[in-house]
């Protein structure tokens, strides 16, 4: 009897033991199906390699106090000035170029005169060696800022620069829109939103420079605005997004960490080290509920890792989370090309003052007017990785997300999608 139930329970481990692989094996194939080849690559290589970023990456860190002191300044004047107030309805008529009404510019010139204390502190502020944006409209919890705070500053400068502007005041329109360049920079090792809102102002403070360009007869203008332009294109075009995830999740895990010292940020170590404690503590924190939209609920999530999937589960969460990398990459890479074109555009301005001739190629502009030649992110580096020039139209362009060459026929615009057809290039050139 005895040895029959041995065998009855020999043969029910035995089956367990196959569903358990089985069930293994169908999840790992479910996941390469479900996310392509190329990704589930991806996740691999994250999670089965050494993580390779700097030491610094694996540290909590906070902006200089020198420079959060002096934000804090800024923070008052924001406050005591009522900048959130600041009619913002102006910003979106000068970017579909539509005129404003003299009500509208007389409405405009009073919110600029009352915010003139506040902008004008934001200059020098942009301009200290020590600035990046975790430095200032931080939350109570001093980790993240608050981003519409700084998106509404932009906006106000570039406000006051297009009334520079459409006075002649050429100086004073690139110093408030390079300004709003300057306010992008952050560190490296910050947080994908921190990114995102950074590139958004760097698109808004291009847009502005390729406008004011081609009208601008002011030569020592047009020069300071490209000097700082080539100054500044090293510090805030970081081309760092293709790793935006794997820092993200390691900034989050620092910060995790004083609260938690048990979790280990010794560097080198790989992928899966890190992402297996990030899971562990989002799901400590989550009681019940589902950690993203449409995901399966937190006792499930907890439950399929306890049961000897936790690699799969890990793996479906860092999946998720990816493709909004992938998009967050071409949205950087726009950025870049922008500024590279907004650069062209104050170069090619001058070039024509000083010689009577538009430039024909970039070696007329490099490295005489752009201290190097500037690189379309969006080019096949293989067949030539230049802006291209356009003849009829006397413009450079460079090319858009879908790496076809339109011969700037038709502008790229993302809200027709991330991956939509059409050049980059400014339309006022």
């Amino acid at each position: 009897m005895r040895k029959r139930y041995a065998y009855v329970l020999g043969i029910i481990f035995i089956i367990l033991i196959i569903t358990y692989l089985g069930l293994k094996t169908a999840a790992n194939t479910w996941l390469r199906n479900a996310f392509g080849p190329q990704l589930y690559a991806q996740m691999n290589e994250f999670f089965n390699n050494p993580v390779d970023l700097p030491d610094e990456y694996f540290q909590n860190r906070t902006a200089e106090p020198a420079a959060l002191e002096a934000g804090k300044n800024i923070d008052a004047l924001y406050e005591k000035y009522q900048i959130s107030q600041f009619d913002l309805n102006p910003f979106e008529s000068i970017r579909e170029n539509k005129p404003l009404t003299d009500e509208e510019k007389q409405k405009l010139n009073r919110d600029l005169q009352n915010a003139k204390p506040f902008l004008d502190a934001l200059l020098p502020f942009s301009a200290r060696p020590d600035y990046e944006m975790g430095a200032w409209a931080l939350y109570e919890n001093g980790v993240l800022p608050n981003f519409q705070t700084m998106q509404i500053s932009a906006k106000c400068l570039l406000l006051r620069a297009h009334a520079s502007a459409e006075a002649g005041r050429w100086r004073e329109a690139f110093e408030n829109a390079l300004a709003v360049h300057r306010l992008s920079k952050r560190h490296p090792a910050s947080y994908l939103i921190t990114h995102l809102v950074a590139i958004a102002m760097q698109n808004m403070a291009s847009h502005a420079v390729m406008t004011y360009a081609p009208s601008c007869a002011d030569a020592d203008a047009l020069q300071t605005a490209l000097s700082e332009m080539n100054r500044l294109d090293q510090d805030i075009n970081l081309s760092m997004l293709e790793k935006g995830l794997i820092i993200d999740f390691i900034v989050e895990l620092s910060r995790f960490q004083q609260e938690d010292p048990s979790i280990d940020l010794t560097p080198g170590r790989k992928g899966r080290y890190y992402f297996r404690q990030y899971m562990d503590h989002i799901l400590s924190k989550q009681v019940d509920g589902s950690l993203y939209d449409n995901s399966p609920p937190a006792w499930m999530i907890k439950l399929a890792r306890s049961l000897g999937f936790r690699r799969q589960v890990d793996q479906l969460f860092y999946g998720i989370s990816t493709p909004n990398i992938q998009n967050a990459v071409v949205r950087e890479k726009t950025a870049v090309s922008k500024y590279h074109i907004a650069q062209i555009t104050l170069a090619s301005r001058l070039y024509e003052i000083k010689t009577g001739n538009p430039p024909a190629r970039l070696a007329d502009l490099a490295p005489d007017y752009l201290n190097r030649r500037p690189v379309d992110p969006f080019a096949d580096h293989e067949t030539g990785s230049d802006y291209r020039f356009q003849p009829a139209r006397k413009i450079f362009y460079g090319l858009g997300p879908d790496g076809a060459d339109n011969q700037s026929q038709i502008l790229y615009d993302p809200s027709n999608g991330t991956m939509s057809a059409g050049d980059i290039f400014s339309e006022r050139q």
